[in-house]
This record gives C-alpha cells, sequence and structure tokens, in this order.
C-alpha cells in the first residue's frame, strides 16, 4: 500500500513546518532542544541520583526545570502548555525526562504504540491546540518495539489479532522491502507529519491555516538519549519513496 502524495498536501507540510515563522513555535523548539541538551549532558547522574547530586551541571538543569514551573495556582482552572508531543508509549520513552520539563503544564503528551496517528491520538491533539500550544512534535525513537515487532511478523496472524490498528496503520508508512525496524520508524513519523498536517479535523485545519501552530518530525535515540529533528528535505524524500513504490 502507498500513500498519497499531493503537491497541495506538501505545501501544507513545508508550512506546517517552518518552525521560524512562528516565533511562539521557535521559542518552544528552542526550549526543547536546550532541554534535550541537558538531558544528554546529565543523564548519567540523572540516573544514579539526580535529586542528592550538588553538581554544576545537574544543578543546571533543575534550575532549567524550575524555570518552566508555572505557579500552581496559575493552573488551577486552565492548563497552557507551549509544547504538545505524540509519541511511543514504550516505557523507556519519556517526553518531560528527556527534554528537561520536569514541570506542570510544560508538555501535553499523547502516546500510543509505535507514535501512530490514530483517530483518538489526532482529536486529543485539539486540546493543546484549542489552548493555544504553537507546537507539536512527532517523536518516533530507535528500538522501538512495536516498530521491530510489525517489521517482522505484521504479517502473522498474532499480530493482525493482538495489535490490528498498529499493522494497519503500519502497511501504508514504508516502501515494500524495508525491513529495518529503525528505518521503518523515520518513515511512521513523516507519515504523520504529512497526514497531520493536512488534517481535516476543523480545531487543527484552523490552526494551521492560520499559522498559529507548527509541527516538528523527531527522532529520540535511546543509546545517546539525543533527540534529533528530521530536515524537511529527508521528510518529503521519504514521502517520495513511499508514492512511487
Amino acid at each position: 500500500m502507498t500513500m498519497n502524495i499531493s503537491e497541495e498536501g506538501l505545501k501544507r507540510l513545508q508550512k506546517a513546518m517552518d518552525v521560524d515563522a512562528y516565533a511562539p513555535a521557535k521559542k518552544a523548539f528552542g526550549e526543547l532542544k536546550k532541554g534535550n541538551e541537558l538531558f544528554v549532558k546529565n543523564r548519567g547522574e540523572y540516573y544514579s541520583d539526580v535529586k542528592s547530586s550538588s553538581s554544576e551541571e545537574v544543578s543546571e538543569l533543575y534550575q532549567f526545570s524550575k524555570e518552566l514551573n508555572p505557579e500552581l495556582d496559575e493552573i488551577e482552572h486552565h492548563q497552557t502548555p507551549s509544547k504538545a508531543v505524540l509519541a511511543c508509549s514504550d516505557s523507556r520513552v519519556n517526553m518531560e525526562i528527556i527534554f528537561s520539563h520536569i514541570s506542570f503544564n510544560a508538555i501535553f503528551v499523547v502516546k500510543n504504540a509505535g507514535n501512530i496517528l490514530t483517530k483518538e491520538a489526532e482529536e486529543s491533539m485539539t486540546v493543546p491546540v484549542s489552548h493555544g500550544t504553537p507546537l507539536i512534535v512527532i517523536c518516533g525513537h530507535y528500538k522501538c518495539g512495536a516498530m521491530n515487532a510489525c517489521a517482522t511478523q505484521r504479517k502473522t496472524q498474532q499480530m493482525n489479532e493482538a495489535m490490528p490498528a498498529t499493522v494497519a496503520a503500519l502497511e501504508a508508512v514504508a516502501p515494500k522491502g524495508i525491513t529495518d525496524a529503525d528505518k521503518i520508524a523515520e518513515y511512521n513519523v513523516a507519515n504523520v507529519v504529512y497526514r497531520l498536517a493536512n488534517s481535516t479535523n476543523p480545531v487543527l485545519s484552523k490552526a494551521l491555516n492560520e499559522g498559529k501552530v507548527k509541527i516538528v518530525p523527531m527522532m529520540y535515540d535511546i543509546d545517546s538519549g539525543k533527540v534529533v529533528a528530521i530536515r524537511d528535505v529527508q521528510i518529503r524524500k521519504m514521502l517520495s519513496d513511499n508514492s512511487h513504490e
């Protein structure tokens, strides 16, 4: 199965991914990048005993997180997260930790196995967007169990019975013949970003048309702790590969 990619759809994708065109989204993305840099720099001590550590680096991490924390009475009746993330439900993938956003009201997180854009995930994204969230991150990750299972077993009866929605969604994300789970994870992110940029949901499409929300595709490396943005040209290449299979 291939994706239906149109020139108009690619234009909408390009606009959605232009983070620099919307200052609030650019600021939010900058905070995520800084937060991940701090996590990578300090994650060894974080895992050992970050709260009792007195190192300057870990103090920097917690100071950054503290600056993001609102007063609790400010968020008692509403939320205003500056970032929303669609991520995998893998227990090793914790958005608040890997972005050093260990605070209330910082990130609105939607999770499912394989960070797939299900109808429920798409509708969940309308919540932060309706609250003014300027940035949506689609965060895949390497060594993803769902991707590996579908890459090697998606045609088996067990997979089809246990994860029918996941199997069906992944059928269209990568060209036939690609069996590397990490590559499929990247193709999946490209698929999700394109579809979200072209969403027909009234809340999302209005915000995207007005340039009030931007979308960034990213991949998390569990080994290094780094989260890296996938460039527009890479996304276009993957979409092209899959549409001309």
